[in-house]
């Protein structure tokens, strides 16, 4: 299925890919990259990855996540206290949430109204995403019995 899924050297990176995950239907394959962006793959019939859409980001993405139920939405996280929300067809990010910062993780819950996002402090922010209000904040206490 992927023998002709091969990419050309002008869709690569140019810097370590941080973060590489399917959406929810498989149709599209996201990468972030320290090279300041976020790469969207469509798998076409044929098994070949084709580049569709490059999202260039103000810092080095910390990763991507997408929406569990729209194949074409998904978030990107970086540093920066933004959490972006995109669609693959949009030339600009459609809502922008904001978390604690120096966002390392995220996961959308199963029905997709909010988003929780996890930091290097280990602080879990939970966001309404229609709204984009933080709906609770609270930190793992490992270590701390």
């Amino acid at each position: 299925m992927f023998s002709s899924g091969i990419l050309s050297e002008t869709n690569q990176h140019t810097k370590p890919v941080v973060d590489l995950k399917w959406n929810c239907d498989g149709s599209y394959l996201g990468s972030a990259s320290y090279d300041k962006t976020v790469k969207l793959y469509l798998l076409e019939s044929s098994g070949a990855l084709k580049v569709m859409h490059t999202v260039t980001c103000a810092m080095a993405p910390n990763g991507l996540c997408w929406h569990p139920t729209n194949p074409t939405r998904f978030a990107i996280l970086t540093d920066e206290k933004n959490i972006e929300i995109w669609d693959v067809k949009a030339s600009s990010a459609s809502a922008k949430l904001i978390s604690l910062g120096s966002n390392i993780n995220a996961s959308w819950s199963p029905n997709g109204k909010y988003l929780a996002v996890g930091n290097k402090t280990d602080n879990i922010t939970v966001l309404e995403v229609a709204t984009g209000k933080q709906l609770k904040k609270f930190k793992f206490n490992y270590g701390m019995q």
